[in-house]
């Protein structure tokens, strides 16, 4: 379905210009085609092609109020977008738009705690793969009470050895399948998590790069086909 035009904010001189600037050396009859029967908003077209290419402050500032979500996660991920735009579309409710914006390398460093303590938690889980995030939040994030932050934690680069063991014996086993993959689990973990109850960890356990020789003989019998078709991958 289509969105709402964009608001009263925009004067018919602004949306003329962004209208113009976005389809600035493109053949008439490709725009036509885009537009044809009212299924596209010209408008729209103009504001995605500015969101995902201007590197204008003001600009960006304005696009991440527009009514047309996919502008706003567009804005969200272009690195040009100032400092206290990309604050706000961390915390908004689209979660698209957050993992766009919670994932672009240049959210400051004070931002990200910021978003960290009153975001959302896929807004946290999210934080977990920005390339400066804190060791502490990554820390903190083995031992969160949502899901989606512990998995994230657990697919982490610099989680520690401790962290990892914690989340070996988590209650979750999306959790448990999550770090059974990872390159630094220590060597008593995947003794663990190789006997798993669920055959989803054990599967993960097979299919990391890492994984023992014996632990790999012991899924290679598993009960479980799809297990045992993971260790033979893993073999070959």
């Amino acid at each position: 379905m289509m969105e709402e035009r964009p608001s009263d904010s925009y004067t018919l001189a602004d949306l003329d210009f962004l209208t113009l600037r976005a389809i600035a050396d493109r053949r008439a009859e490709i725009i036509e085609t885009l537009v044809g029967g009212g299924r596209l908003d010209p408008r729209e077209i103009a504001e995605l092609t500015l969101a995902k290419a201007s590197d204008d402050a003001d600009t960006l500032r304005a696009l991440a109020a527009s009514p047309y979500i996919d502008v706003r996660r567009k804005v969200a991920g272009n690195v040009a977008t100032p400092a206290d735009t990309l604050r706000a579309l961390a915390l908004a409710d689209d979660d698209i738009t957050v993992e766009q914006a919670a994932r672009n390398p240049t959210l400051a460093a004070a931002d990200l705690e910021f978003v960290n303590q009153v975001g959302s938690e896929w807004a946290q889980a999210w934080l977990l793969r920005h390339p400066d995030i804190p060791q502490h939040l990554v820390d903190q994030a083995a031992e969160d009470h949502s899901v989606a932050v512990r998995v994230g934690a657990a697919l982490h680069p610099r989680s520690t050895a401790g962290a990892l063991a914690r989340l070996a014996v988590d209650p979750d086993s999306t959790v448990r399948a999550a770090v059974a993959r990872h390159p630094y689990l220590p060597a008593v973990a995947f003794t663990l998590l190789a006997a798993d109850d669920s055959m989803w960890v054990r599967a993960a356990v097979a299919e990391n790069p890492v994984v023992p020789a014996e632990c790999l003989a012991r899924l290679a019998a598993d009960e479980e086909l799809w297990v045992r078709r993971a260790a033979a991958k893993a073999a070959a």
